[in-house]
């Protein structure tokens, strides 16, 4: 006869179901014949669910993400069909959408524009029977900070150190700057393979500070740039500022010397001090002397008193390693403790630049003090008081 169907409700979904069909007429039924089938469901939820990947720029103070996930992992017993998206933040959101594309069982997905801020993305799977539960993930859709600007360099009061003082920068990217960043090079303004060091002070949002780094400390011309860090990371480079670090001065015989480099050295360091005159020196000679002294009548020199002249530089365990041109002398006194002075003659008719290198060995004690000074036939000036500091 002809073909009947039937459509049944309140089958469980995603089992195998056996099915029995028979007529009946008047004088009773006849022959049953079987079947069985799956009811297909909804698919499951999407697996792995991840946002990220922001791109956005700041005059327009948008930005796009990228969703990414994995297919269900049980599609309802019918092939998926797309995928549909919302979003929204603190709770309001949009209504689903189909994500668009050519293949529409893509597992990713790049967001239309977004505000800045918090922002909350929810994503599921189809098929016919309809679309399976949500799932979600949230993202901050913060871009870097602008470029710092107004950035302004000049030699301060500190010595090796150079003030800098900037103007912060006009759009924060959606996240509060955290901390700003300071860079020099020789001059060039190239900043090619500069070290970024983090501007010192528990205020990150500070505009002016004073930094100091080795480079410094030879009292060169050098160009200095700053930017911005934020969650999302480092902002564009401010424009180039260049200055001079400070240096010492002290006078003598009517020549003003200075003298650049570090006010402390730790045990088993390197300092470099570059010194300049005022003019040119006339004379016998110039001698740049470190003098170490102690407060005690203890050694400043631990085990190597006695041996700091001849030993100066053998094996790491100098006191101080100047090379052979600096000749060593040692004065001794129950009041005032031990006194090393060691001095470098440098030729006159010249007004510089001379440079001293000075390493503290561990043969020294913590806190011994070190005085770079200079002497001409007339007197001697103190242009530092460095302090060992102890490193291991």
């Amino acid at each position: 006869g002809a073909a009947r169907t039937k459509t049944l409700s309140l089958l469980p979904a995603g089992k195998l179901n056996h099915f029995v069909v028979r007529a009946v007429n008047a004088a009773g039924p006849g022959p049953s014949a079987g079947a069985s089938a799956t009811p297909a469901t909804t698919p499951g939820p999407v697996a792995a669910l991840t946002a990220g990947g922001v791109v956005g720029t700041l005059d327009r103070g948008l930005a796009t993400a990228v969703l990414s996930w994995q297919a269900p992992a049980a599609d309802g017993g019918s092939p998926l069909t797309r995928y549909q998206y919302r979003y929204g933040s603190r709770g309001f959101l949009g209504d689903w959408t189909d994500i668009p594309g050519d293949d529409l069982l893509a597992t990713s997905f790049t967001t239309p524009n977004q505000r800045l801020g918090h922002r909350e993305f929810r994503i599921r799977a189809c098929n016919e029977i309809g679309c399976g539960p949500e799932e979600q993930a949230s993202l901050n859709v913060v871009l870097t900070p602008a470029g710092v600007t107004g950035l302004t360099a000049a030699t301060g009061t500190v010595v090796a150190a150079v003030d800098l003082a900037w103007t912060a920068p006009a759009r924060d990217g959606g996240s509060p700057v955290t901390r700003y960043e300071w860079t020099s090079d020789s001059g060039s303004g190239t900043f090619n393979g500069s070290v970024w060091r983090t501007i010192p002070g528990d205020d990150a949002t500070a505009t002016k500070a004073t930094v100091a780094g080795p480079e410094l400390a030879g009292g060169i011309t050098r160009a200095f740039a700053v930017r911005a860090v934020n969650a999302a990371g480092a902002g564009a480079r401010s424009n180039t500022a260049v200055a001079a670090a400070a240096g010492k001065s002290a006078s003598s015989a009517g020549v003003t010397f200075t003298a650049f480099g570090p006010d402390t050295i730790a045990q088993g360091e390197t300092n470099t001090y570059t010194l300049t005159a005022d003019r040119q020196l006339s004379g016998r000679y110039f001698a740049v002397a470190l003098a170490f002294s102690s407060a005690t009548s203890s050694s400043p020199f631990g085990d190597e008193t006695g041996r700091a002249g001849r030993r100066r530089c053998e094996g790491g365990v100098a006191v101080l390693c100047l090379g052979s041109d600096f000749a060593a002398s040692r004065d001794t006194s129950s009041v005032t403790g031990y006194t090393y002075s060691f001095a470098r003659r440098f030729p006159l008719y010249s007004s510089g630049p001379w440079v001293v290198r000075v390493t503290a060995s561990y043969a020294v004690k913590d806190g011994i003090a070190v005085d770079l000074l200079y002497r001409t036939l007339s007197g001697s000036s103190v242009f530092y008081t460095i302090t060992v500091k102890r490193t291991d």
